[in-house]
């Protein structure tokens, strides 16, 4: 639902399929509408633990452990570069409750390189 739909456009590539590009096509996407993580009408809402997982095992399978730990280095340290920017700006806190803690417990610092 997250990361596996990239996975599944990597493989297709890989096999040799074509992507075409529709201009006239159009979409409409329901941002949340499954998951309801996103859905701004609503308060925010804790990510889920397989958001996470989904993340993690996509950079593991695709990518090796190192790249996976990179980006998740990567992450954690924008994210709370992020935060702390924020509270020096005064802005608002707009993110998903405990993200960056939930982040650190499914990375593969805590969860490993299991795909």
């Amino acid at each position: 639902m997250y990361f596996e739909e990239v996975d599944f456009c990597r493989r297709a590539a890989a096999a040799g399929w074509k992507c075409w590009y529709m201009p006239e096509s159009r979409v409409v996407h329901l941002v949340g509408a499954v998951s309801q993580i996103s859905d701004n009408r609503k308060h925010r809402r804790r990510r889920p633990p397989y958001w996470f997982e989904s993340r993690r095992r996509y950079f593991v399978k695709n990518h090796g452990r190192f790249y996976a730990t990179l980006a998740d280095l990567a992450f954690l340290i924008g994210f709370a570069c992020w935060r702390l920017r924020r509270f020096i700006q005064r802005k608002d806190d707009t993110d998903p409750p405990r993200l960056l803690l939930d982040s650190i417990a499914h990375s593969v610092f805590f969860r490993g390189w299991v795909v």
